[in-house]
């Protein structure tokens, strides 16, 4: 037996009160005068003797009274697990608290959150350390307060201002930090206790270096929810990649139900500036999908809040999904070619979504090559060496090359190119050879798996027209796109660095072909164009993202990027590279919603959306069953019935260290009590 607050030992000296009572009976005596005493003599020495009894009866009576309450608070446990080595080792006792501050612990447990349920379980088991213990608090936020270790008052006030916090943590991760932190200290007297749901998704089943830590004693605490499903937004991602203003385009939506209970009649809400522009209801079985799809368009260049809610209790947090709909920037196009009005440079004259300049291989304005995100050479019979140098630059500089060739192109000046832009043994060929047997090269048909044509075709039909077109570049099979139904490639992407060189192994139009008047020629072109923008950004972004790099132009000095939503207002680490804006997405608990980027004059230069990760919306728990599967024979983890009731925990810190013997001492104090009254009463 050991006692978790052996200070109030201390008050055991109280016992002298009623000893110097008994022992100084400080009453006077009254006399009585008898006219006889002689037949009373021997009664009197029957009642002292008894009443001398009475006395010292009492007297135990109280000192036990005192003894075993002063012992109650001193918070006496009973240890019989030989296993609890931790409790035998010698050197000042240090203790490592974990709370899962996650998300997932907003949802409700008794009377109050999971998170609010952890925090108090974590207090009552603070108060049954002796206050010579020290203290290491870990959240999510890995932060430290107060210095590595703290005393226990100043750990209770940590516990009390624990937010939630946006990361989730591994079981690994978490180790590694109490690893950390106890190798300051040379005490190999130490705990941990860990306050978690215990998320499948997040924390993990891995707790090998939970086991494999032998001088640490573990105490698990799982908090329980009776959560059986969770409806969330699972995605949102556009018909047309590209938004264009007054040009209607199609929102697609798909949320998921996390659990294995049917979630029925789900609705949900589609609003685009606070205006609902479509709904759904639906019912979802356990892991099951409901997709609806919203029909929009943007009336102005303004960047536009979008935002999906969903009626899905008791799970709560992650019911509003944002996004951001900004109207897809000019690409620029440079088109170098020969033959004029050709249909190539029709695709390209389109002012509402491209940027275009036209020039032939004699006349080139080189200048407008730093400002495109994207040069076609257009069926050019040869590519002089000036040329080939300023495409091999483009690529260097993160840019896209398409070249497309002509019928009958320049074997040498190709080949050169080829090399340069180190995309291995091409071979040039005369296309013309083939024209008599053009009909027989057909190019198969992207399937809805294509992922250079994703979202394009939704499935082909066998009675859809194929083009054809006679090679003139005979290309590998490395990197092919699209190939001719008899396996050749007729369209590949090469990646180098940040740029990429896109090849077709066959003209566009003119003789020999008739890919410019199918269905595939329009999204071929398209998709290599909208493709090389590099500032083309995400609807949304997750708080479980580490980085996000922007095209907006950084700023100089001591100057930096805020992110403002109403009267919350972050300072995110940021940083330039490569002339872009890199922000690291801030730890801190944030809510969910539309930031705006605005810079050190107050204006807004950029509008991000967040949304909460999807790891923290699926609840599958590992449960007090699933902990001890995993933990299996080991010695130095005691896992704690589930806890769904911070007013249920007042013996929380015991359950892994004995029996709490301080309900017994106040009922056998209680006793003494009792008997103190009877005698007092009773014997006369």
């Amino acid at each position: 037996m050991y006692f978790t607050n052996p200070a109030f030992l201390w008050a055991l000296l109280a016992l002298a009160i009623p000893i110097a009572i008994h022992l100084f009976n400080f009453q006077r005596p009254k006399q009585v005068f008898f006219p006889s005493i002689k037949f009373l003599k021997q009664v009197q020495q029957q009642t002292r003797t008894l009443r001398e009894l009475k006395k010292w009866l009492v007297l135990a009576a109280r000192c036990l009274f005192l003894t075993f309450l002063v012992l109650a608070f001193a918070q006496p446990i009973w240890n019989t697990d030989s296993s609890a080595q931790n409790n035998a080792k010698s050197g000042q006792k240090i203790v490592g608290i974990y709370i899962d501050n996650s998300n997932s612990l907003q949802v409700q447990a008794g009377k109050g959150t999971a998170l609010d349920v952890a925090i108090s379980a974590a207090e009552r088991a603070v108060n049954q350390y002796n206050r010579e213990t020290k203290f290491h608090l870990v959240t999510n936020d890995f932060t430290v307060k107060g210095g590595w270790f703290v005393n226990k008052d100043e750990v209770l006030s940590q516990l009390r201002s624990i937010d939630l916090a946006n990361n989730a943590r591994t079981s690994a991760e978490v180790i590694q930090r109490f690893q950390t932190a106890f190798a300051t200290q040379n005490s190999k007297n130490r705990e941990v206790l860990w306050f978690s749901d215990f998320q499948k998704s997040t924390l993990g089943t891995d707790f090998k270096g939970l086991v494999s830590d032998t001088n640490t004693y573990n105490y698990l605490f799982p908090i329980s929810t009776e959560t059986k499903s969770n409806v969330v937004v699972d995605s949102v991602w556009l018909e047309t990649p590209f938004v264009q203003v007054g040009v209607n385009n199609t929102l697609n939506i798909r949320l998921h139900n996390y659990g294995d209970a049917t979630a029925e009649q789900i609705a949900a809400k589609v609003f685009l500036d606070n205006k609902q522009i479509g709904a759904s209801t639906a019912n979802l079985s356990p892991n099951g999908n409901h997709q609806l799809s919203v029909n929009f368009s943007l009336s102005s260049n303004n960047t536009q809040i979008g935002k999906i809610e969903i009626n899905d209790a008791p799970v709560v947090f992650d019911n509003s999904y944002f996004f951001a709909l900004k109207p897809a920037p000019k690409v620029n196009v440079v088109v170098v070619q020969d033959l004029p009005n050709n249909a190539i440079q029709k695709v390209f004259n389109n002012p509402s979504l491209f940027n275009t300049s036209l020039f032939t291989s004699g006349n080139i304005n080189y200048s407008k090559f730093s400002e495109a995100d994207i040069v076609v050479i257009s069926q050019l019979g040869s590519i002089n060496s000036s040329l080939t140098d300023q495409l091999v630059s483009l690529v260097n500089a993160g840019k896209s090359v398409f070249v497309i060739p002509s019928l009958n192109p320049d074997k040498g000046s190709y080949q050169n190119l080829f090399t340069k832009l180190t995309l291995g043994n091409i071979d040039v060929v005369n296309a013309s050879e083939f024209l008599s047997t053009a009909q027989t090269w057909q190019v198969v048909m992207p399937n809805k798996n294509n992922a250079f044509f994703k979202d394009v075709f939704e499935s082909v039909s066998a009675q859809t027209a194929k083009p054809f077109a006679s090679p003139s570049v005979k290309l590998p099979a490395a990197n092919a796109i699209l190939n001719y139904q008899s396996g050749e490639t007729f369209f590949s992407k090469y990646n180098r660095g940040n740029g990429q060189v896109l090849l077709l192994a066959a003209p566009a139009f003119g003789d020999g072909t008739n890919l410019s008047k199918q269905s595939l020629f329009l999204p071929l072109l398209f998709k290599a164009a909208f493709g090389s923008l590099k500032n083309f950004e995400p609807l949304s972004y997750t708080f479980g993202t580490k980085e996000i790099t922007l095209n907006t132009q950084a700023l100089e000095g001591d100057a930096v990027f805020n992110l403002v939503n109403g009267s919350e207002k972050v300072i995110p680490a940021q940083q330039q590279r490569n002339g872009k804006l890199v922000l690291e997405v801030p730890k801190k608990q944030m809510p969910a919603g539309v930031y705006n980027l605005t810079n050190n004059k107050g204006e807004v230069v950029n509008s991000l959306a967040f949304n909460y990760s999807h790891e923290e919306s699926d609840l599958s728990l590992l449960g007090t069953d699933g902990l001890k599967q995993l933990t299996a024979n080991a010695k130095n983890i005691k896992i704690s019935a589930p806890i769904s009731d911070g007013g249920a925990t007042a013996d929380i810190a015991n359950e892994g260290k004995g029996t709490a013997l301080w309900k017994y001492f106040i009922i056998v104090a209680l006793g003494f009590l009792l008997a103190e009254i009877l005698i007092l009463r009773f014997w006369k």
